[in-house]
């Protein structure tokens, strides 16, 4: 409980809280309690099937190793992360979130959790000395909101030229000019969340762009944060954003 009133301290009342969790996919998954019921989150944790680890790119539950329908689907306990509770500063309301960990039978971690299991090759590799240190790229394409013709996707406007984007302009520093609202708007936000942005280029394809993040289990979780802001990002744009990788 001290972590999350220390959080309210510093960035007052929230109107909802996100306990989220990240499958073998990526995809943010969970649930969100409405402030009267944030702070037993912390106290009492969140109970969730754990077989939520293995939906598919589209949220179906195929079964697997026998876990969803042939075992009845059953729930596991699961705690906050320490630390990971930050604010979304694109919500229509007062929101945060935080990144949640399972725990098995024993009240061990339960290694179902692709969280989990890097953590154990993590202490794997220090045991012999050695550190694990990741670096992530986000690429992303920035899409009008109108369809062409045909009915099809296709790359924006650039507000720096006034041009439809065509072009492979790799590195191109006018192609980042023409989205400066959007790309500072995505630094801030993940600066908000606490998770670092070294800097933005233009990419191989039209409207393609890449944003860069920076330990090996520090940064998965940061990355969860920026893949949740650049997808949900400030609403009010007039580009759509789709993930490329």
């Amino acid at each position: 409980m001290g972590e999350f009133n220390a959080f309210l301290a510093e960035h007052g009342e929230i109107d909802y809280l996100d306990a989220v969790f990240v499958d073998m996919c990526g995809t943010v998954r969970g649930k969100r309690f409405p402030s009267e019921e944030a702070d037993k989150v912390f106290s009492d944790g969140v109970q969730m099937p754990q077989s939520l680890y293995f939906f598919d790119v589209t949220g179906v539950n195929e079964d697997i190793l026998g876990m969803g329908f042939s075992d009845g689907d059953p729930d596991a306990q699961a705690h906050p992360v320490a630390g990971s509770i930050v604010p979304v500063p694109w919500a229509s309301m007062k929101q945060a979130q935080v990144l949640m960990t399972m725990v098995d039978g024993d009240g061990e971690p339960l290694m179902l959790e692709p969280r989990n299991v890097l953590a154990r090759v993590v202490k794997k590799l220090e045991e012999i000395g050695l550190k694990a240190t990741v670096a992530c790229e986000f690429e992303f394409y920035l899409l009008d909101k109108d369809m062409d013709r045909k009915g099809r996707p296709q790359a924006p406007i650039n507000p720096a030229t006034g041009l439809r984007e065509t072009a492979n302009e790799v590195y191109g520093i006018t192609e980042l000019d023409g989205f400066m609202g959007l790309l500072k708007d995505i630094d801030e936000a993940a600066a908000a969340q606490g998770v670092p942005a070294s800097g933005a280029t233009a990419e191989f394809a039209p409207g393609q762009y890449c944003e860069l993040h920076g330990e090996a289990l520090r940064r998965p979780d940061g990355q969860r944060h920026a893949r949740s802001l650049l997808g949900d990002g400030r609403e009010g744009q007039q580009h759509l954003r789709r993930w490329h990788g």
